[in-house]
C-alpha cells in the first residue's frame, strides 16, 4: 500500500490519496488515522463501496465533520477511463471543501470548483500514474 498527502491550500484540508488493492489495508489505514469517533460510520462507508470483489477502480471518502478526505485507488492510473474516475473522485472532494465554506457550484463559483478539482486530479494523479 503507497500513500501521498495533499494538503490543499488555502483552505487548510487535506486529501490522502491510497493506493492499495487490499480493502482490509485500506480500512486499517483510515481507521488508525481519523478520531475515533469516526470509526463506525467510515467503515461501514469503507465495506459498501470500495471492496475488491466489487471490481470498483476508485473511491472516496469526503469528511463531514474534520478536514481530511480520502481517494482510494485498487491500481495505477493506465487509462482515460482510470482518470476520468479520478476526476469523478476529485469533484466529490472538490464540493465538500468549498460547499462547508458557503460556495455552491453555480455560474458565479465555477472557476473556484474547476480549479480545485484540476489541482487535486493533478497532484493524485501524478501520485497515481507513477
Amino acid at each position: 500500500m503507497k500513500t501521498k498527502s495533499l494538503y490543499i491550500y488555502p483552505y487548510g484540508e487535506e486529501v490522502i490519496v491510497i493506493l492499495s488493492d487490499d480493502a482490509n489495508k485500506v480500512k486499517k489505514y483510515i481507521r488508525k488515522n481519523i478520531p475515533e469517533e469516526y470509526n463506525n460510520s467510515w467503515e461501514a462507508t469503507i465495506d459498501n463501496t470500495y471492496h475488491p470483489n466489487q471490481n470498483k477502480q476508485g473511491a472516496c471518502f469526503v469528511s463531514t465533520d474534520d478536514n481530511i478526505h480520502w481517494i482510494c485507488f485498487q491500481k495505477k492510473l493506465k487509462s482515460l477511463y482510470d482518470i476520468s474516475i479520478l476526476a469523478h473522485e476529485a469533484l466529490h472532494i472538490t464540493h465538500r471543501i468549498l460547499s462547508r465554506r458557503g460556495l455552491l457550484l453555480t455560474p458565479d463559483t465555477e472557476e473556484a470548483y474547476t480549479y480545485l478539482q484540476q489541482d487535486i486530479i493533478k497532484r493524485a494523479g501524478d501520485f497515481l500514474m507513477k
